[in-house]
C-alpha cells in the first residue's frame, strides 16, 4: 500500500514537471515568434520610410529625447494650499490646475483659463473652485465674468490670497459652507 502511494506521488510529480517544461517551451516559442513579427514590422516601416525619401516625400522625423522637469508641478505656495485643503477636507478629492472650460456647458466667447484648485466629492463632482490671487501674477482680464459664469453654473468660487489663507479649522466652513 505504501509503495503504491509512493508510485502515485512520483507519477503526479513527474506529470507536473512535464507540464511545466512543456508550457515553458511553449511560452518561449511564442515570445520568439512575437519578437520575429515585431522585427518584421520595424523592417517594413524602415523600408516604407526609405521609399518615401526616394519618392521625394517626407520621411518620419525622429522625436527628440525628452525628460521631465526637475521642479515640482506645484510651486511652494500651491503645495501649501493643497496640503491645507487635503488635511481640512479629507473626504474630498483635491485637483490642481483644472481647465475651467471642461466645467461650463457654454464656452462661446470665453477664453481658456485654469482654476488653481478644484474641491470635488469622492465621485469627482465639483463642489468648489479656489483661485489663488497672487501679487506677482497680473490680474486676468475677464475674471469677474468667469466667476459669474461658474457661480451661475452652481459652483462655489473662491479667490484666496496666499497671505490671508483661512485657518485649518475654518476651511470646511469657507469652502463647503458647512460647519
Amino acid at each position: 500500500m505504501l509503495v503504491a502511494g509512493l508510485l502515485i506521488f512520483l507519477g503526479l510529480v513527474s506529470l507536473f514537471v512535464w507540464l511545466y517544461l512543456r508550457s515553458r517551451d511553449s511560452f518561449s516559442r511564442m515570445r520568439d515568434e512575437s519578437a520575429a513579427r515585431e522585427a518584421q514590422f520595424f523592417a517594413a516601416s524602415a523600408a516604407a520610410a526609405a521609399g518615401k525619401e526616394e519618392q521625394g516625400g517626407e520621411a518620419s522625423v525622429p522625436l527628440p529625447e525628452l525628460s521631465l522637469r526637475e521642479s515640482s508641478v506645484l510651486d511652494r505656495q500651491e503645495r501649501l494650499v493643497y496640503l491645507l485643503l487635503k488635511v481640512a477636507l479629507p473626504e474630498c478629492e483635491i485637483l490642481a490646475r483644472v481647465d475651467a472650460l471642461r466645467l461650463l456647458p457654454l464656452t462661446e466667447g470665453l477664453s481658456p483659463f485654469v482654476i488653481d484648485f478644484m474641491v470635488c466629492s469622492k465621485d469627482f463632482r465639483p463642489l468648489a473652485a479656489i483661485d489663488l490671487d497672487r501679487s506677482e501674477r497680473p490680474e486676468v482680464a475677464g475674471r469677474a465674468r468667469r466667476v459669474q459664469l461658474l457661480r451661475r453654473a452652481g459652483l462655489r468660487f473662491l479667490v484666496w490670497r496666499f497671505d490671508e489663507l483661512p485657518a485649518r479649522g475654518d476651511v470646511r466652513q469657507v469652502v463647503l459652507g458647512q460647519a
